[in-house]
């Protein structure tokens, strides 16, 4: 929302039709947000189908030997009562012992998961989180809580089981030390087993040793930026200069994204530039919020996976033995995962290719429109804007 309200700022002549647009990818009602999260739960399903499971080895996990199957499209709030209820059948039910919304009971346990589910379709967990301390923990911000959730997991149906959201910092900070866990709602998307997803500590220690490697400051990345300032930014400034001779507004938020985009595939991963330049823009879009090009992006990853064999690819350890440094992290990827191993390899993929630029652009474009107001070179932000 705030790279299309800044957008809307810089072209006050299209603010309507941008805004019209930015409505089209927020989901702002319940029934929308609940289909997002339908589409959720069926992704598990949608990555064991059709060619791309025999092209990849997606789908090839353990059968499912239980639960409800939630097609895209379809609300899933019908079939709460279907879903297997994994804490009926805890030895130690942490819901009794800690407080929430279930503790209380002003609430059934469905209509909590049915919140919730609504709130995450929204991306707004943080706003729920904030209600459920106010009025279950006594207004504390520090204080621990549970909520029930549907918990999703490679190769099984989904059931609804309780999160614990910790709050209080020496809980967090003793937490991480001792019980590092990571929780599986990752792992049933195309973040796969990679290393953000993967809910095995070993196998998580095993990928972070790898890919630390691809960013040495000094053994990779200060080799990457040499070339990436000589190059690529030098080609950026007459590309902007460019795209304003035609048209004197540039849509910047635009242009940062792709530009950050185009330095990762580029540089850590090593990709041809044509190549970068015939997908950079379809897999921002797919990304956006708009309904995403699913196929496309599973594809692009393949892709990504396949060029990552490119023998002129070089990591520090190979330019170490003389060779030049070329796509570091593609050479990591593909020399430390076995083939075999394709969901840490698309998992990887994905989260380097979608987080690696995502972050990067909107910071860049926050920090051109805090430049802006400051220098007093920018118009008033727009009514009820901070």
């Amino acid at each position: 929302q705030a790279r299309e309200l800044s957008c809307c700022k810089a072209m006050p002549g299209r603010a309507e039709d941008r805004v019209q647009r930015l409505a089209s990818h927020v989901t702002a009602a319940p029934v929308a947000a609940s289909e997002a999260g339908a589409h959720a739960l069926a992704t598990l399903e949608e990555l064991s189908k059709g060619p791309f499971k025999r092209r990849t080895g997606f789908g090839q996990q353990p059968r499912r030997t239980r639960g409800v199957k939630i097609a895209p499209g379809v609300n899933p709030l019908e079939f709460l009562d279907q879903m297997e209820d994994a804490t009926l059948s805890l030895d130690y039910d942490v819901a009794q012992h800690l407080p929430g919304p279930l503790k209380t009971g002003e609430k059934g346990k469905f209509e909590i998961v049915a919140e919730y589910l609504v709130a995450n379709g929204r991306g707004s967990q943080h706003t729920y989180w904030k209600h459920v301390q106010k009025h279950h923990c006594g207004g504390d911000p520090s204080a621990n809580f549970v909520i029930p959730i549907i918990s999703m997991a490679p190769g099984q149906a989904p059931v609804i089981t309780h999160q614990v959201i910790l709050a209080h910092p020496e809980d967090c900070e003793r937490i991480a030390r001792e019980h590092v866990k990571k929780q599986p709602n990752f792992s049933a998307t195309l973040l796969g087993q990679g290393v953000i997803s993967t809910t095995d500590n070993d196998h998580w220690r095993q990928q972070r040793n790898s890919l630390v490697s691809a960013f040495h400051p000094m053994a990779s990345l200060k080799q990457i930026f040499a070339t990436s300032v000589a190059t690529r930014a030098e080609k950026c400034v007459h590309k902007l200069k460019g795209q304003i001779q035609e048209d004197s507004v540039v849509d910047m938020s635009d242009f940062l994204l792709h530009e950050a985009l185009a330095q990762l595939m580029l540089g850590m991963l090593g990709v041809p530039e044509e190549f970068m330049e015939h997908t950079n823009k379809r897999f921002r879009n797919a990304l956006a919020g708009a309904p995403a090009d699913s196929k496309f992006v599973r594809g692009l990853l393949e892709t990504l996976i396949k060029l990552s064999g490119d023998p002129a690819h070089a990591a520090p350890e190979d330019a170490a033995e003389g060779r030049p440094l070329h796509g570091p992290l593609s050479r990591v990827i593909h020399t430390t995962t076995p083939d075999e191993d394709s969901l840490t390899k698309l998992g990887n993929a994905f989260i380097f290719a979608f987080a690696g630029h995502d972050t990067t652009g909107h910071t860049m474009t926050w920090l051109l429109y805090e430049l802006a107001k400051k220098s007093g070179n920018s118009d008033p932000p727009p009514a009820g804007g901070g």
